[in-house]
């Protein structure tokens, strides 16, 4: 075993042909580098500079982790497999208390997406038309969900001077949503918005989702008003998506 000192100061220890540099020598020269290093070392990095090649094998990605903007850092997907009736002049609840998960990021934009299939029905006309409104609010705790999404404006009911203020993600206003020429006729149906929320990351995040009809009822997950042409296949979606 032999030791070799600088100025009194331990520079390498040998023993058993194994050279070690002790832990007092400092600017070690990168290009001097080689081998393997040994897990003592690699465990206790905690800084990288910028890595220019090469791939990410394994690990995982922590909550503290930065992604640029624009980066999709969570999706969450609920299904809507019930089929729903919506008289004229009404609303009905068809997302409620649903927990999407845990926000990534502070902050985030998140991007809503609704999709299903829907059929107005007003008296068999041709085509069959009502009125949709859709009204998306979140909270972060179960019951609280009172922060609605999108502005508020009105949304026409039967006629021209009945209005209400109860939707803000989604308004067809004075319009309608309407099937093909003919009576019972379904169409798709998709409307999506996005918004920076203000939400802390790790908090819990709750939905709840009203849908409205106007002059003529809707049927709402059907191709028609028939209880035997039940789709039961639409979607709520939420994206979180970094800033």
């Amino acid at each position: 075993m032999g030791t070799l000192k600088l100025n009194n100061v331990t520079a390498l220890t040998e023993s058993g042909g194994t050279v070690t540099v002790d832990s007092a020598v400092a600017g070690i020269p990168a290009a001097g580098v080689t081998g393997t290093l040994p897990n003592a070392v690699t465990d206790n990095i905690t800084t990288l500079g910028t890595v220019t090649a090469g791939s990410i094998a394994g690990g995982t990605i922590i909550s503290a982790t930065t992604f640029p903007a624009g980066h999709v850092i969570n999706t969450k997907v609920l299904e809507l497999n019930d089929t729903v009736s919506v008289g004229a002049n009404a609303g009905v609840t068809i997302v409620n208390n649903w927990l999407s998960g845990t926000a990534v990021g502070t902050n985030s934009r998140y991007r809503m997406t609704l999709y299903t299939t829907v059929y107005g029905y007003n008296s068999q006309a041709s085509p069959d038309s009502t009125e949709i409104g859709i009204d998306v609010r979140w909270g972060i705790t179960s019951g609280s969900e009172a922060n609605r999404i999108g502005k508020s404006h009105a949304h026409k009911f039967s006629t021209g001077s009945y209005w209400n203020s109860l939707v803000n993600f989604h308004s067809t206003d004075a319009g309608t949503h309407e099937g093909s020429d003919g009576a019972w006729s379904g169409s798709s149906f998709y409307t999506s918005q996005t918004q920076v929320l203000s939400i802390a990351a790790g908090a819990s995040i709750y939905w709840k989702v009203d849908i409205w009809a106007g002059t003529g009822a809707l049927y709402w997950n059907r191709t028609a008003a028939s209880g035997t042409n039940n789709i039961g296949h639409g979607q709520f979606m939420i994206e979180e998506i970094a800033v």
